[in-house]
């Protein structure tokens, strides 16, 4: 009998997830067209393992996308204590920052926008364009993200 591939209270591991394979197509058509997809439900669904399938190499491959132009950042809203405008973009411009190690320019840009500690939406579009600029694009996976606490 194959063991239960669901942990309770965590993420299932990308390798482990099964099911879900009209989202998944979903998900692979809007970041083709570098779009938008809003996923919600209630607790114990599946979201965190959804988002963390898409951040894995593998499933790329699998539907045929080159991951290698994208800068795919997973934030759990959760992390940011307490949670205000800033903080979620100054996290979400640390996020970035964090998977640019080939270019040290940008990196230097991000740390010049976040150290101040009040980072804007506008902050977060002048990296989405340098982004763009570098033939690079953003997939935000945002986690345990609640309407109306920005």
């Amino acid at each position: 009998m194959p063991s239960n591939p669901f942990i309770v209270g965590k993420p299932v591991p990308p390798e482990r997830f099964v099911g879900r394979t009209a989202l998944i197509e979903t998900a692979f058509d809007q970041i083709s067209h570098r779009s938008n997809l809003s996923v919600w439900g209630g607790p114990g669904i599946g979201k965190s393992s959804f988002l963390e399938l898409l951040t894995w190499p593998e499933i790329w491959r699998i539907h045929q996308t080159d991951p290698s132009q994208a800068v795919i950042v997973l934030l759990n809203c959760l992390s940011i204590h307490p949670f205000t405008g800033s903080g979620f973009w100054g996290k979400v411009l640390s996020l970035i920052k964090t998977k640019l190690d080939s270019n040290p320019e940008l990196q230097a840009d991000i740390d010049r926008l976040v150290q101040e500690g009040k980072s804007t939406a506008k902050d977060f579009l002048e990296v989405l364009g340098k982004l763009g600029a570098h033939n690079k694009f953003l997939v935000l996976l945002a986690d345990d993200y609640r309407s109306g606490r920005v």
